[in-house]
């Protein structure tokens, strides 16, 4: 009689160094990039100076790695020369953290089977409460995979040009996705600052309002 397909089980494991040889075998499917040797010993590989975290879910028989996410927790300034801002009010009673997710992939015959958001979900779940920021990068015409993140509450930030080189040789433009949590929020735009400088030393003025801005622009 013809055997069942395998189907992955609904358990999120830690992945360590032993999986490293099915962690190449599942993102040399799912993504158009060449990740390198090195890059998988530095992710699979205990820093004292970096924390990452790396989930996963296997088939039934836990043979084949099925699912992954591989996030960095970064300081906050780390997210900010990226792009991504953080509204400082947030900030007072403690150091802020971001969580950097450097890849999310499941293999083609699991997809739509909900193990995406169990890795996702889990990664939230078990962020630190200082963490205030998740964001990602992801191919522009990646229009899936785009889909589930804004479906999953994250917000297209920026465009970039050609920001990945595919294994092709051809470059792709990424777009930059963010998700604030536990509180935390975008800086807010220059105007509202504007605004909000202009309340707190009396000018309320338009001229005034024009004076500050033309200074703070020059």
């Amino acid at each position: 009689a013809p055997t069942e397909p395998k189907m992955a089980d609904e358990e999120v494991t830690e992945l360590t160094i032993n999986e490293i040889d099915k962690a190449k075998i599942l993102c040399e499917e799912c993504f158009p990039v060449d990740y390198p040797d090195s890059w998988f010993q530095k992710t699979f590989t205990v820093a004292e100076n970096v924390r990452r975290v790396r989930y996963g879910i296997f088939d039934s028989l836990h043979e084949n790695l099925v699912a992954i996410l591989v996030a960095e927790i970064q300081p906050i300034e780390v997210a900010e020369r990226e792009g991504v801002s953080l509204d400082q009010s947030c900030c007072r009673e403690c150091t802020p953290l971001a969580v950097y997710i450097s890849i999310l992939g499941v293999t083609q015959s699991q997809r739509c089977k909900g193990y995406g958001t169990k890795l996702l979900d889990h990664l939230l779940l078990n962020s630190s409460c200082i963490s205030k920021i998740v964001y990602l990068h992801v191919q522009s015409t990646n229009f899936p995979a785009l889909g589930f993140y804004l479906k999953h509450g994250f917000s297209k930030l920026s465009h970039l040009r050609e920001y990945y080189l595919l294994k092709d040789g051809c470059f792709s433009d990424g777009v930059l996705c963010v998700k604030y949590i536990n509180g935390g929020k975008p800086s807010p735009p220059f105007s509202d600052k504007v605004v909000s400088f202009a309340k707190v030393t009396g000018f309320t003025c338009i001229h005034s309002l024009y004076f500050v801005a033309s200074w703070t622009w020059c």
